[in-house]
């Protein structure tokens, strides 16, 4: 009897640590999702910062189509999907696995580049607007208002 009063103990005392086990297993998969979707947010608005801040030209290629960004001669490809954002450089890509949308565009007056550019992003659930802001030199300026002679520095 004093036997099976011990089993009984031993089975209950088992089973308790075990579900507590389960249950903090649980809580730090759903903390490392969360982490890592904040590290997937903060290394997008640093990468894309850096990107708009180092472009001589920020464009949009249609309505709702890619976001381009001349940098060095070669072309950035920023697309906002549902679920993503895909970063095309030539042959590689970059995915960010958030959801977004473009909220706001504000264009240079008579030229087709983008100063202003407002993102609304989804991250554990809450919604965070990042806004950017593109400062143009003159020297842009003068290659986006006449693109014929954009890398040309020959006066023939």
């Amino acid at each position: 009897m004093e036997l099976v009063v011990a089993m009984m103990i031993s089975v209950i005392v088992i089973s308790v640590g075990f579900y507590a086990f389960l249950l903090f297993s649980k809580q730090l998969g759903k903390r490392q999702t969360q982490a890592g979707k904040l590290s997937e947010y903060l290394l997008f608005r640093r990468t894309f910062g850096r990107d708009v801040e180092r472009a001589e030209a920020v464009t949009d290629s249609a309505e709702g189509g890619p976001l381009l960004l001349s940098v060095d001669g070669g072309a950035l490809r920023y697309t906002f999907g549902e679920k993503y954002i895909l970063r095309c450089s030539g042959e590689a890509a970059d995915t960010f696995f958030l959801r977004s949308r473009a909220e706001q565009e504000d264009y240079m007056d008579s030229l087709p580049l983008i100063r202003f550019l407002r993102l609304k992003l989804y991250v554990n659930g809450d919604s965070v607007e990042l806004g950017f802001h593109k400062n143009y030199s003159a020297e842009e300026l003068m290659q986006a208002g006449n693109p014929i002679h954009a890398g040309n520095t020959n006066n023939e």
